[in-house]
């Protein structure tokens, strides 16, 4: 109102009548100053609109970076107590499992050894504690008294036993951990095509194991019994076997090239195509 009572005013009193000036110039004059007035009160407007929008936006994009940075670290927060939850859960779980390992029951301690491995499957930082924790098991553990002739399979008198067994020698490739069984009773085990290159087996006693086509490329095997293991189709390459004991073993079609053979016994073997270059030592 102010601004139209301005543009109808303020000509009339700028431009009054005169003697000397006809009334229609005076009512163009005026009419001319009004359309100026209106003109530059329309810029006035239209400049203080798209100041007043441009402060207005500038405020929006602040407020919402604001709201987004807020948002970004309550997520943060989120997921950083979250993983300490997880963190905590895991070493919960970690810490019963191991628990079991010790307790008299076969079956709590069967138990104990699948909680470790869905562990290990579920998080590449905690396979690496639990290969080390079967593999101290298995090292420690002892089942019944030795006699003559065949054992009976492990899986029998020690289920727990196999099972760790079992998990350690399907490890993926890229574990990143050699597996140390040295000394283990592991009389009977089956392991068949048991990925165990590189592994520490030396003193381990392996008599009557099933380890058909399993892979024990540059294996420690010294002093190790594997006498009446099925062995066929087994991969020994670069393995020391000095000292070793296969009596009885079947090693069909396995490959010992490279290996070490010095003070090995092979009596009663059944090595038919047997794959044995650059050994050191010899073969029957």
């Amino acid at each position: 109102m102010l601004l139209l009572a301005a543009i109808v005013v303020v000509p009339e009193l700028v431009i009054a009548p005169s003697l000397d000036v006809q009334g229609s110039q005076v009512s163009n004059a005026r009419a001319a100053l009004r359309g100026n007035l209106l003109q530059a009160f329309g810029g006035l407007f239209f400049i203080t609109t798209a100041v007043t929008a441009w402060w207005q936006l500038r405020l929006n994009q602040q407020t919402m970076l604001q709201r987004s940075e807020e948002i970004s670290s309550s997520v943060l927060h989120s997921a950083e107590q979250l993983r300490i939850a997880n963190e905590t859960l895991s070493t919960d779980r970690f810490s019963r499992a191991v628990g079991h390992l010790g307790d008299p029951s076969v079956t709590l301690r069967l138990g104990g050894v699948y909680a470790l491995t869905r562990l290990a499957d579920s998080s590449d930082q905690d396979r690496l504690l639990v290969i080390d924790v079967l593999c101290a098991f298995i090292r420690t553990r002892e089942h019944g008294t030795e006699g003559p002739g065949p054992v009976e399979p492990l899986r029998r008198r020690g289920a727990d036993v196999q099972a760790a067994l079992t998990f350690l020698a399907n490890l993926p490739k890229e574990s990143g951990r050699a597996i140390d069984l040295s000394g283990a009773d592991l009389r009977g085990c089956d392991v068949v095509g048991a990925r165990l290159r590189r592994a520490d087996l030396s003193h381990a006693r392996l008599d009557d194991a099933v380890l058909i086509g399993a892979d024990l490329t540059d294996a420690d095997l010294h002093g190790a019994r594997f006498d009446r293991a099925m062995m066929s189709g087994a991969r020994l390459d670069g393995a020391d076997l000095g000292e070793s004991s296969f009596a009885g073993a079947d090693l069909t079609g396995a490959r010992v090239n490279r290996a070490n053979l010095t003070g090995a016994d092979f009596a009663g073997a059944t090595l038919a195509a047997v794959s044995a270059e650059n050994v050191i030592g010899r073969l029957p």
